[in-house]
């Protein structure tokens, strides 16, 4: 069967088919999901542990060691680190890629509930699964009060939860595509103080003690199962009281008189700040932090509709109230950006390549036939996307666009192969000789789809985010072969005569440069020359291997600063003597001088957080900087910042642009001896890199350490809990329970009415506390008398990984340098000498990022390696030859070569370093490529009858218009990708820079290979004295 012919006898049919693609495409691309990146699903667990009033040292010793022990047995647990604070706790558990994410969560649950005890203070662990959606979520908000930049009091505090929880929440909830939202409040620990009177105690005879444990009671229970008549039932107990039934717990009876904890207690509850706070412009606000999409959202629609709710929130209720909700970060405007950048460069591609057409051919009604590949290849590629449900991001995009050049590459060889048939009279005839130009174009197709095929089963998180790029890439490059069949030669056959008629005015001109090149390659030095291109980028990339990345980093407007905040200060003092000073100063300073799109400030906790500015115009990103460092952080003598640009796509949870060096061993203070060493050593041999201590193990954590006295204790009739109890309710109370009312949990805690015990007294501190008098029998006591008590400092923060006590020093990779390259210099010149320093049982480590460049450097040699073996194996099959797969395969590495010197070139003018896309387009380029080189060995093939030298020289002539035809537009196409700057660019423009130097170096070289090759593995072909058929219309006959 010639589906040649037969697409030309069912013309009406196939245009038919081709405009029923096109309006489904239509179709297809409204209902897509738009998203600035691929969603990743990474397999990484995180567990938050809450124990409030405890320090990093007992938190770890109580907590998260007997944690660790259990989940260091999971099955396909690849890394586990734990970091923990004072009061605070987050545990980050990484698995193998590939795992199952339920059987991972099940697993991690299973663990957590064979832990033999938690302290009930902590309260249970929270498991959450990473969430790519949140990381990369579309709007992030801030509600704030205008009226009132820093709420103090408890009611002020209420209120932004009562206009949240009101009117913002419903609001955004209640918008379709927006399944759920992830908030952090500034006010959201809810607290219910039981206030006990001692006097109240005294007078009715109970103990503290008492009091909690009728607290305690107060719970429901599960009794079990039950039969009643023909049923089964469940029998529960329900003893739990809610909030406003506290103050009816029974506490006692004396003398039947029943004693309600409204008789011995105050009851009240508040809202406590937490160590996590959020200011917008210098307002307190409330923070949402993302909005998660339901699958199959629309991304810019979406946005569109919040924002118009934001809107009318802004005008209604929340004005009315004086509160304002602000948009402080919407992804949509960067995809938007990104979209609009990609489809300027595939109108440019699609121009400039049309114009190298009309160069070629000066024939309109052609160009449009071999143009009608382009909207049938993006349009199936489209429908094929949408069925699969993959959204359009910007690395679909890019794939598109980059597959401008090629989706021509079918039809020019089509075209080109019809007219190139001289004996035939007639289009009907010459599309009958040309059958078979369609299994040699079938063969291209599919050893190009080969090469990208690996891509799509690579399972890191990182190798996720271009399985969509490869079936993207793969599915077009089809299309555009089914389209060059079926929708080309139909569309021919409207041509009319003029088609038919038309002769290559170049065709003199192929001959010559061909029989040129096959003189040139006869040179034995050209031969050896041509031949070393085999092996030559082997010895380059084993020798001179270029500077490699991980990840292309594409920066954003944003600038994040770090800062850590010398020892360990109150909330309330952070709050003072920094956090309002410095948004002042940022009002002054920065403000006055630049135009910011906002500012925020965040705290982690009572030392740390960070900045994040935003200018308006994205170009003054250095000018902030600079403003930053000479006016800013000059204030802030005894303040550690450290500020770097936010990058726009969060690729991985991995900075894949920071390099973390990790020292383990079990001594906090040799850690930090350590530490400082190796931080002072980097900033000394590189003052380039931006080094910053993660945990400094300043031991500015203060702490009070009480003893009890037994003795003392038991002669005074009470028990060493009960001293226990009596001190933190004389503190900041004993924590009891935590009771769920009014849509968050509040922790009930028990305290004692000081002013009770020992009036007139100073207790503002816990010194003063110890000298409190208690009522012991018939004598009082001061609590000093019960105890003893030492002074120390610990820790603030604390890591341990794998279940080893580590430090980790962060290492900021500046813009002009590689990952690769700075992580070498670091093993050679910091590693050793730090090695020489570490006690027995130390040992340096790095973190997960750079692992993962090894793996993905490993993943992708292997992949690329079956790829081409199983390329190999695939032409052989094809072309039923090996010598001709063999031909094929000796062409590649030429390529290679060409898209290394791109990248080299590249840098000359701008950094561009081998990252993990360009990598990839070493795979896409080889792919690519075996198309000119299967089109020369099928001509070669049809004319060796005339002699190899002959055959050569014809393959040459007939068949380099197409090639350097094909290799023009294929390089103009994706030209802009490679040169023009724009939203998102650097993504891809590694991957345009090594295609387009490996089409170029193949256009360049393979006219003197290919003769050279073809002599190699075709030498005993007998050369026969026959006449032969001309190679174009005019030229004479030539008889060996």
């Amino acid at each position: 069967m010639n589906i040649l012919l037969s697409s030309i006898n069912h013309r009406l049919v196939v245009i038919l088919i081709y405009l029923f693609l096109l309006t489904l495409a239509f179709f297809s691309i409204r209902s897509m999901n738009t998203q600035l990146l691929p969603v990743v699903d990474e397999p990484v667990v995180a567990i938050e542990n809450v124990w409030s009033g405890v320090s990093p040292e007992e938190m770890e010793e109580e907590l998260i060691k007997p944690m660790e022990k259990y989940l260091v047995n999971i099955d396909g647990l690849k890394k586990m680190e734990s970091h923990i604070y004072p009061d605070y706790a987050y545990m980050t558990l990484r698995f193998r890629d590939g795992i199952d994410r339920h059987t991972m969560l099940m697993d991690v649950y299973n663990k957590l509930n064979q832990v033999p005890f938690r302290p009930q203070q902590a309260g249970q662990p929270v498991v959450g699964v990473f969430d790519s959606q949140f990381r990369a979520s579309m709007v992030e908000l801030f509600l704030v009060n205008e009226g009132n930049r820093l709420p103090k009091t408890t009611e002020e505090k209420a209120e932004f939860q009562r206009m949240f929880t009101e009117y913002v929440e419903p609001a955004l909830r209640s918008i379709d595509g927006v399944s759920d939202m992830n908030v952090v409040e500034n006010f959201d620990l809810g607290r219910v103080t039981v206030n006990v009177s001692a006097s109240q105690l005294t007078k009715y005879g109970i103990k503290l003690s008492d009091v909690k444990s009728a607290i305690l009671a107060k719970k429901d229970l599960s009794i079990g199962l039950t039969q009643a008549e023909s049923r089964q039932l469940s029998v529960r107990y329900l003893g739990k009281y809610d909030v406003q039934q506290l103050d009816e717990v029974i506490v006692a009876v004396k003398d039947d008189v029943i004693i309600y904890l409204k008789d011995v207690a105050s009851i009240f509850k508040s809202l406590e700040p937490t160590v996590v706070r959020y200011y917008i412009d210098g307002y307190t606000a409330y923070y949402v932090r993302g909005l998660k999409l339901e699958s199959g959202a629309d991304l810019l629609a979406t946005t569109n509709v919040i924002r118009s709710a934001v809107d009318e929130l802004n005008k209604g209720p929340l004005k009315q109230h004086g509160f304002k909700l602000a948009i402080t970060s919407d992804d949509s405007e960067s995809v938007i950006q990104s979209i609009e950048f990609l489809f300027f460069n595939l109108l440019v591609g699609t121009v400039i390549a049309i114009s190298v057409l009309y160069l070629f051919t000066r024939n309109i009604r052609e160009i449009l036939t071999i143009f009608t590949a382009v909207p049938c290849s993006i349009a199936g590629s489209i429908v094929l996307l949408s069925s699969l449900d993959i959204s359009l991001n910007i690395i679909v995009l890019a794939s598109i666009a980059l597959a401008v050049g090629m989706i021509l590459d079918s039809s020019i060889v089509l075209v080109n192969h019809i007219r190139n048939q001289r004996n035939a009279t007639s289009l009907d005839e010459k599309v009958k000789a040309s059958k078979s130009i369609v299994s040699v174009l079938f063969t291209s197709t599919i050893t190009t789809i080969v090469v990208l095929i690996p891509i799509i089963f690579m399972s890191s998180s990182e190798g996720q985010l271009f399985k969509e790029f490869s079936i993207a890439l793969s599915a077009t490059i089809f299309f555009s072969f089914i389209s060059s069949i079926t929708v080309v030669p139909a569309l021919l056959k409207y041509q009319g005569k003029h088609f038919i008629e038309s002769e290559n005015t170049l065709s003199m001109n192929w001959y010559r440069f061909s029989k040129k090149c096959l003189n040139i390659s006869s040179n034995k030095i050209v031969t050896v020359i041509m031949l070393g291109f085999i092996v030559l980028p082997v010895f380059l990339f084993y020798y001179f291997s270029p500077k490699i990345d991980l990840m292309p980093k594409v920066n954003s407007n944003t600038l994040q600063v770090y800062y850590t905040l010398p020892g360990n200060v109150h909330a309330e003092e952070v709050e003072k003597l920094f956090l309002v000073p410095i948004m002042n100063d940022i009002d002054e300073i920065v403000s006055s001088e630049l135009e910011l799109k906002d500012y925020r400030v965040i705290t982690y906790n009572n030392r740390e957080g960070e900045l994040r500015l935003s200018p308006k115009d994205k170009k003054a990103m250095d000018e902030l900087k600079a403003l930053l460092a000479s006016k800013l952080f000059s204030r802030y003598p005894n303040v550690d910042f450290w500020p770097q640009v936010v990058p726009l796509a969060n690729i991985s949870s991995r900075d894949t642009r920071s390099i973390t060096l990790q020292i383990h061993g079990d001594d906090l203070k040799k850690l930090k001896e350590l530490g400082t060493f190796a931080q002072e050593k980097l900033k000394g041999i590189f003052p380039d890199l931006s080094v910053r201590n993660k945990t400094p193990l300043d031991f500015s954590n203060e702490t009070l350490n009480i003893i009890p006295n037994p003795e003392v204790i038991a002669l005074s009739a009470l028990s060493t809990e009960e001293v226990g109890s009596l001190i933190a309710s004389l503190n900041n109370g004993d924590y009891v329970q935590s009771i769920y009312d009014e849509g968050r949990d509040f922790d009930v805690y028990l305290t004692v009415d000081r002013d009770s015990i020992d009036a007139g007294g100073n207790e503002s501190n816990m010194f003063d506390l110890l000298s409190t008098h208690i009522s012991v029998g018939n004598e009082s006591r001061q609590i000093s008398e019960l105890i003893d008590f030492e002074y120390t400092k610990g820790p603030y923060y604390m890591v341990r990984v794998n279940g080893v006590r580590s430090i980790m020093l962060d290492i900021i990779v500046p813009s002009d340098r590689t990952v690769s390259d700075t992580l070498r210099d670091i093993k050679t010149k910091i590693v050793p000498e730090l090695e020489d320093r570490l006690p027995s049982g130390y040992f340096v480590s790095f973190g997960d990022n750079i692992n993962l460049l090894k793996e993905f450097i490993s993943n992708i040699s292997v992949n690329f390696i079956i790829a081409g073996l199983v390329m190999l194996i695939l032409l052989v099959a094809l072309l039923n030859s090996l010598k001709s797969a063999m031909i094929v395969a000796c062409t590649l590495p030429v390529s290679v070569l060409g898209g290394y010197v791109a990248i080299v070139i590249a840098n000359i003018f701008v950094f561009q370093p081998l990252d993990v896309l360009a990598l990839i387009g070493f795979s896409v380029v080889v792919g690519l490529v075996v198309n000119n080189v299967v089109l020369l060995i099928q001509e070669l093939k049809e004319n060796l009858p005339q002699g190899l030298e002959r055959a050569i020289q014809l393959s040459l002539t007939h068949r380099l218009r197409a090639i350097v035809m094909t290799t023009l537009t294929s390089v103009f196409g994706m030209l802009p990708l490679a040169l023009v700057p724009g939203s998102g660019a650097e993504i891809y423009r590694g991957l345009a820079l090594v295609i387009l130097g490996g089409v170029i170096f193949n256009a360049i070289f393979l006219p003197l290979m290919f003769p050279v090759l073809s002599r190699l593995f075709f030498k005993n072909i007998n050369q026969e004295v026959r006449e032969e058929e001309p190679a174009f219309k005019g030229e004479a006959h030539i008889v060996k």
